[in-house]
């Protein structure tokens, strides 16, 4: 039942599967929990989003297994939840740790901690991980789907959070990218397709 509800989408079959392992519940439950989401809410973030093109559209079982975990990152480990917003709006792929760790010095968590700054960078990209939002490389980077990258975006943009994380974003890839000199060419290379996401993505904001 749960397949066919998800519409055997392997993305939204994934997601459920990791909050199902996560919470330690069954299947029924998890069931519920999709019935008792928002599906006004899941219905709009699932529509096509002018400021993302025609092709924004988002098949509504991934909207709403992306609802159920988001909601509980964001209540339980506001910081990951943070993480998720801030680097959807980079490039997906090849995503820097480094990034992570100097977003949490720009925007430490909002909620006491005394867990170390490493420790809490840690913590977020393994409860975005165990939620199947990102996925960490062998290179100390980490990606994200395409959809749920799109789909955090359009969340961004209905909740007016947009213009926030647009600012963070380009303050932290500022921040981080090097002169343009010989010896920092393979970096440049590196940090440029996020240094090219942001500021489409503000272009789009400002326009």
């Amino acid at each position: 039942p749960l397949a066919a509800r998800l519409e055997h989408l392997s993305l939204a079959l994934a997601q459920a599967s990791a909050f199902i392992r996560e919470n330690s519940i069954t299947i029924d439950d998890y069931m519920q929990l999709l019935d008792e989401s928002d599906g006004g809410f899941t219905d709009r973030l699932s529509e096509p989003f002018e400021a993302f093109g025609r092709e924004s559209d988002t098949p509504h079982a991934v909207t709403a297994t992306w609802i159920v975990s988001f909601k509980q990152i964001e209540k339980q480990h506001n910081f990951a939840s943070s993480v998720l917003s801030m680097v959807s709006l980079l490039d997906r792929q090849s995503i820097p740790e480094s990034f992570i760790k100097d977003y949490y010095v720009l925007a430490p968590p909002t909620q006491p901690t005394e867990e170390s700054d490493l420790a809490a960078v840690t913590k977020a990209i393994g409860i975005l991980q165990a939620f199947s939002f990102i996925s960490k490389g062998t290179d100390k980077t980490v990606g994200m789907h395409g959809l749920v990258q799109l789909v955090t975006r359009k969340w961004l943009v209905m909740t007016g959070k947009m213009g926030y994380f647009a600012q963070a974003a380009l303050k932290l890839v500022s921040n981080a990218f090097p002169y343009g000199e010989l010896e920092n060419r393979n970096l440049c290379l590196q940090y440029l397709p996020h240094a090219i996401a942001v500021l489409a993505t503000k272009n789009k904001k400002d326009g």
